[in-house]
Formats: structure tokens, sequence, C-alpha cells
């Protein structure tokens, strides 16, 4: 507005429809995790929200955070199929988590979501 506003009127309404919700935050956690990737040759067509909610609903009790590391396309494979790495770090809350642990659970979870995606996955 070119002059100087003397008097206004705010419609909360209007602005609470305009906020943006508050983002949730989670404490650090004060043990150590352990990270693993994984990479699966993918149809293009299975969409990367579709697999994350595969893996959150195995309900692994120390899967802490799963993510998106890459996607790689290559002539050299299959025609509408990719190559997708996936970064997961596990975590118990109460303790030092032992690697034979993370192992057995990166290994049940990951032949879980493969077995789920079916002809979707190459392995």
């Amino acid at each position: 507005v070119p002059q100087r506003i003397l008097f206004g009127e705010l419609n909360l309404e209007d602005l609470l429809r305009l906020a943006k919700p508050l983002e949730k935050v989670k404490p650090l956690g004060i043990y150590p995790g352990s990270e693993r990737d994984w990479t699966i040759t993918v149809k293009e067509s299975i969409p990367y929200a579709e697999i994350i909610d595969l893996i959150r609903g195995q309900k692994c009790p120390i899967l802490d955070e799963a993510a998106l590391k890459y996607i790689f396309k290559s002539e050299k494979l299959p025609k509408g199929f990719h190559n997708m790495t996936l970064h997961f770090v596990y975590r118990d809350p109460g303790k030092t988590v032992e690697q034979e642990v993370v192992e057995a659970e990166h290994k049940k979870l990951t032949e879980a979501v493969s077995h789920k995606l079916g002809n979707g996955v190459m392995i």
C-alpha cells in the first residue's frame, strides 16, 4: 500500500488458514545408531512413497530413520527399471544396539519389503 495506514482490520480465521503446521521434533538419541544402505532395482512405476510405507509398515522396533539416498538410471538396467538406494538408521532408545541385532532386523526388513513388492523388484 503506497500511503500510510491509520486503521486496519484482520480476520483471524483467514490468517489461521494460511498458518503452516508446527513441525514436531523428537529428542536426539543418547545411544549410538547403526547405519545401513540398501540398493534395490525397482520398476520406475513404483513410487518412493510406496516403498517407504512398506518399510514403516514392518514396525521394526529399532528402525529410527529411513530415507532415500539416491536414484540411479542406466542403460545397463532393464527397460523400465532403476536402482533406488535407501539409507537406514537403526537405534535402540534404551541401550546400545548390537551389530548382530541390527543385521538380523535389516535382513528381515529388506526381505519383507522385497517380497511385498513382488515382481516390481529385481533381486
